[in-house]
């Protein structure tokens, strides 16, 4: 079984991870290959070994986008095995999303209240500066969007509330439309 610091470590790096917007063909790809890189050399072996993490630049690039590499040799019994550290970095495009496009990449909120305040107050201002949305898809989009955000900081091994009193939202959206 896995030690609880080690869990709780993995689950911190994937949170910072998702919370960098990588986007294909943004800056985002240059900002995550950074932010693996500084990781990578505070892990003790890395510190030890600095050499063993390697950072391509791509040729030409515009966004100066890199490749981050990390080996790590075998010591043990001379086998002279190594193990390579690769993978993608970088998220699908978004441009599918069409004027949605600002939802594709969700800030992680602490609390699922929290969570519900930045997905209202998004879909507020969405659908002000859209006064072609009908109800139906003004509703459709309001509960799919305050699933996804709730989804970020609720843990999935635990049950959630997927539906939300009004006497939650309401003094939310109150607040909210004031704004507007």
């Amino acid at each position: 079984m896995m030690n609880k610091a080690l869990s709780m470590e993995m689950e911190q790096l994937t949170k910072d991870l998702v919370s960098i917007s990588s986007v294909n063909g943004t800056s985002g790809e240059k900002k995550i290959a950074e932010f693996i890189e500084s990781y990578l050399r505070e892990i003790p072996y890395f510190k030890q070994h600095s050499n063993n993490v390697i950072i391509q630049s791509l040729k030409d690039d515009k966004l100066d986008r890199r490749n981050v590499f990390a080996y790590i040799k075998g010591e043990n019994n001379n086998t002279g095995k190594t193990i390579m550290l690769h993978g993608h970095m970088d998220t699908v495009g978004v441009d599918d999303f069409g004027g949605l496009k600002e939802f594709a990449s969700i800030a992680t909120a602490e609390t699922t209240d929290e969570a519900l305040t930045i997905a209202m107050e998004k879909l507020v201002k969405f659908f002000c500066d859209n006064d072609d949305m009908d109800f139906y898809d003004a509703g459709f989009l309001c509960g799919l969007y305050a699933n996804l955000e709730i989804s970020q900081v609720v843990d999935p091994l635990k049950t959630a509330r997927m539906a939300i009193d009004e006497e939650i939202v309401n003094p939310i959206l109150k607040k909210i439309l004031k704004k507007y």
